[in-house]
């Protein structure tokens, strides 16, 4: 090996990791909790919904909404089961987290709602207060146990002792206090800080009591005998949220500058600083075994931290639909959704900045939250930005619009000094096949086909090695077509489900096609190689205007459901050769062990949609096929309007059970493909 390519691979693995940046504006985040065990993550988004993050499945899985006004706090039940909201709608909210059913509605407080927390028995819920009272309430029967009454100012924040015989209320008074959780007298208050007290926390052991306040300090009091222990040094700006280690032994403080601090309990001495928010902190978490911490920012994201040595495991960010959510590292490897693969990026120490999705060859990683949540530290195989990619740039035509359906275009191709692999052209999300000769990659000419109306041609470049991609060049193109023909749907059914289903869409056309070809292969008797040929065959007979489906549906045939994998590649290269820029692909692959696992499939579906710019809907579920053909009746007093492809595939990966075990994803433009029942 020439010490050349290893000096520069060891350079880029001894460089500072990269900074993971928000490449898109983020809904800022206003609160987080953290389940006793790990599993869950729930982060309250300023549009007054709270999203919750399974680590099992790797992604967000439910959204609860329900308030009239924000929601403020959020806290899971000890045994992961149910979830409390406290809001500005002057209430407390329980909810079952696996139905999302709202179980009570906690009436009682004239203030919003600031706070809320369980006993660690989960009997309990107490809520903190605007109106500056605590309530203690029956959380299997709704009721009110008893009302703490002393703090002079609003309440900020509630906290159980770990023994569930106390708990601690904080306000803007300046004041914490310690209350009898039978009688609601209190024990203590905890004077010493000199403005609003924003946060409280309790260690696992309950020896000690950490406070946070808006004069920038923390302090850690003895819960026993309500004396002061600690406090730690002053940060730039107010103090909103606080943790304790499970030992006691470390207080950490996020504030509204985006640091977060870790201190010794004891000497008060700074152990580190935990920077990579860019945002307000609004909640510090620490897991009940004291190795990962949660921190949530005003930023728009959550990050999970080791304790033990300050290290960045990971960034999660999310919208209210999870439509655009990611997770991702600072090594480099990411999981994330088509819209979010877009919204997180890197800012490297030296090189441009850049979306995650630019990594996709090598860094994306479904299942990555699992796999930091179980303890694993994955890191790429590769070092990480290794190579910088080409610049891509198409020239401009002299007309933007077209009367014939194809258009010629000339792209620009700058090596950076990563070198050229290929060009990489969609229109309208589509993959188009093009010619590339690196010997003439600096200027390219080709031909891509039109649709009526108007396309969004996309093109981009990729290093010599493929591990990072060039920002792609856009513009919009029309074909303007003042009586534009139908298009014809071609579908191609491997196995009997899927001829089933290619008659239903044959007879679901209604006026949205010239006519339907529905081209049957039965699965016992058709090799993969066959199948694969079919597939181009019929590819080449299609028009820009066409639609174009493969169903990989049978019931247990050999060819398709033995190794879905090897035979999907086939036959999604196939479709790629297609002038139809309006592509489906429906399988069931229930028989491959391997295909079963949730982030295999997952993975196999992002990178085929991607790749092709496929709708790509797979499924390890055997009720795949019914789901489809049940989403045919009409959708309630709307039965005149068409079904587009993303509704109809959204409904059955909602409908099919379990969620995980079924998965859409595409980067292409949605079209209607059928008309539902009357």
């Amino acid at each position: 090996m020439s010490p050349l390519p290893f000096l520069f691979a060891l350079l880029v693995a001894t460089e500072p990791p990269p900074t993971v940046i928000a490449t898109q504006e983020l809904t800022p985040i206003t609160g987080a909790a953290l389940s006793r065990d790990g599993r869950f993550i729930a982060v309250i988004l300023d549009d007054h919904a709270v999203v919750v993050w399974d680590a099992r499945i790797g992604q967000p899985v439910k959204t609860f909404t329900g308030h009239t006004k924000a929601v403020l706090a959020v806290a899971f039940s000890p045994d992961g089961r149910q979830l409390l909201l406290g809001s500005a709608d002057t209430t407390a909210t329980l909810w079952d987290l696996d139905t999302r059913h709202r179980v009570h509605t906690f009436s009682g407080h004239t203030g919003s709602v600031q706070a809320v927390a369980f006993s660690p028995d989960g009997t309990r819920v107490l809520t903190g207060s605007a109106d500056t009272t605590a309530m203690l309430w029956n959380a299997e029967t709704g009721e009110p146990l008893l009302t703490a009454k002393g703090h002079r100012k609003e309440l900020m924040a509630v906290a159980f002792a770990p023994d569930g015989k106390s708990f601690a209320t904080t306000s803007a008074d300046t004041t914490a206090a310690l209350w009898d959780a039978t009688t609601g007298a209190q024990t203590f208050a905890l004077r010493g800080h000199g403005e609003g007290v924003s946060s409280v926390a309790f260690s696992t052991d309950g020896s000690r009591v950490a406070t946070g306040s808006w004069e920038n300090h923390g302090i850690v009091w003895d819960p026993a005998t309500g004396k002061q222990l600690m406090k730690t040094a002053r940060h730039n700006n107010d103090v909103n949220a606080v943790g304790l280690s499970p030992d006691g032994r470390r207080v950490l403080t996020g504030d509204r500058e985006a640091a977060v601090m870790m201190w010794d309990a004891v000497s008060g001495e700074k152990v580190r600083t935990l920077l990579g928010h860019t945002g307000d902190i609004v909640a510090l978490v620490v897991r009940d075994d004291g190795r990962v911490v949660l921190t949530a920012s005003r930023d728009g994201t959550a990050k999970l931290w080791d304790l033990a040595t300050g290290r960045e495991l990971l960034t999660l960010a999310t919208d209210a639909a999870w439509k655009s959510w990611a997770v991702v590292s600072p090594e480099g490897l990411f999981d994330a959704s088509d819209f979010g693969r877009h919204a997180l990026g890197f800012r490297f120490a030296k090189g441009p900045t850049a979306e995650v999705d630019q990594f996709f060859a090598e860094c994306f990683r479904p299942g990555l939250l699992a796999e930091v949540c179980r303890g694993e530290r994955p890191v790429p195989a590769k070092p990480f930005g290794r190579s910088v990619p080409p610049r891509v740039r198409i020239v401009p035509p002299t007309s933007k619009a077209f009367t014939a359906p194809e258009a010629t275009l000339t792209v620009t191709v700058t090596d950076q000094g990563g070198g050229v692999s290929g060009l990489r052209v969609d229109v309208n999300g589509a993959r188009m096949a093009v010619p590339f000769n690196r010997e003439s990659a600096t200027r390219m000419t080709f031909r891509v086909p039109l649709a009526p109306g108007g396309n969004k041609v996309r093109v981009r470049a990729a290093s010599a090695d493929g591990s990072w991609e060039s920002t792609p060049s856009e513009i919009e193109l029309t074909h303007a077509n003042p009586s534009p023909p139908l298009g014809r749907f071609y579908v191609v059914a491997v196995g009997d489900d899927a001829r089933e289903l290619g008659e239903s869409l044959r007879s679901h056309r209604g006026n949205l096609f010239d006519r339907v070809d529905v081209v049957p292969l039965t699965a016992r008797e058709t090799t993969k190689t066959v199948i694969a040929d079919t597939v181009h065959d019929v590819a080449e007979l299609t028009r820009p205007q066409d639609t174009f489906a493969v169903l990989l549906c049978d019931r247990g045939g050999e060819p398709v459901a033995a190794d879905p994998s090897l035979t999907v590649n086939k036959v999604a290269a196939a479709m790629g050769t297609a002038a139809a820029q309006k592509r489906l692909l429906v399988i069931y692959a229930r028989k491959d062990e391997k295909m079963r696992d949730e982030f295999v499939l997952r993975g196999a579906v992002e990178r085929l949609a991607r790749s092709q710019g496929i709708h790509v809907l797979a499924a390890g579920d055997s009720r795949l096929n019914h789901t489809l053909r049940l989403r045919l009746i009409p959708k309630m007093g709307d039965a005149q309007a068409p079904l587009t492809v993303s509704e109809w595939f959204e409904t059955a990966q909602i409908k099919s059970t379990p969620l995980r075990s079924t998965h859409y994803s595409t980067q292409a433009k949605s079209f209607p493909i059928l008309m539902p029942d009357r």
